[in-house]
């Protein structure tokens, strides 16, 4: 029996289950699938198209509290997504429309998320480590507190991003990215108030600088 951290039962999805989307259904919450292939079912074009002809924004698709590790959903169209503390890590998503979604403790660790577009998706105190972000749409996004060691911007427009509190160590394509005056370093305002300083290094606090005036808390690598 595999169990949250606040030990909530998962009931086990397959990609079949996840295809009646397209007869209405929305809560896919507390489930587990793992190396879920939905880019290789045979409804998966039909399912996005109906996605993208669909209106999600007063009744979103929820995965809350489920563990979708390993999932390929390449070019999904799933904007508003309500995916609180899912579990996402290794996913490819590349190409995939999740604007505006609440990704809020997710993990996404080792994810795909290049050309997606993320624009003003809420991603406090999400573990991002080492994530693929390149020519990412991000305008917007809010990764208060998120961990972004590794992370790679390289081409992703960063316009207004909020990285409070972000741990950025090791980020690649950050410093030099023409958006970075554009994002936001600062401390941050939401609803947890449990953002930290940026967390970076003495090397990319001079890159940052130039841009910028935000507080740090150096950490030595």
């Amino acid at each position: 029996m595999e169990q949250t951290e606040t030990s909530v039962e998962l009931r086990p999805i397959t990609a079949d289950e996840i295809m009646r989307i397209l007869s209405g259904r929305r809560d896919f919450s507390r489930r587990v699938g793992r190396n879920l292939n939905l880019s290789g079912h045979p409804s998966f074009r039909v399912l996005r198209e109906y996605l993208i002809n669909d209106y999600f924004r007063e009744n979103p698709i929820t995965i809350e509290d489920s563990n979708f590790q390993g999932l390929i959903a390449r070019d999904l169209h799933m904007p508003y997504l309500r995916g609180v503390n899912a579990n996402l890590e290794g996913a490819d998503l590349k190409g995939a429309r999740l604007y505006q979604a609440n990704l809020k403790g997710a993990r996404l660790q080792g994810a795909d998320l290049s050309l997606a577009n993320l624009e003003g998706v809420t991603l406090h105190m999400a573990d991002l480590r080492g994530v693929s972000l390149r020519k990412t749409e991000l305008r917007e996004a809010q990764l208060y507190g998120a961990d972004l060691r590794e992370a790679d911007f390289t081409d992703a427009n960063l316009y207004g991003v909020r990285f409070g509190g972000a741990d950025l160590r090791g980020s690649v394509g950050l410093w030099d990215n023409p958006w970075i005056q554009a994002a936001i370093f600062g401390e941050g305002e939401f609803e947890d108030r449990g953002y930290r300083k940026t967390i970076v290094t003495n090397r990319e606090k001079k890159i940052i600088l130039k841009a910028i005036t935000p507080e740090f808390d150096f950490r030595e690598e």
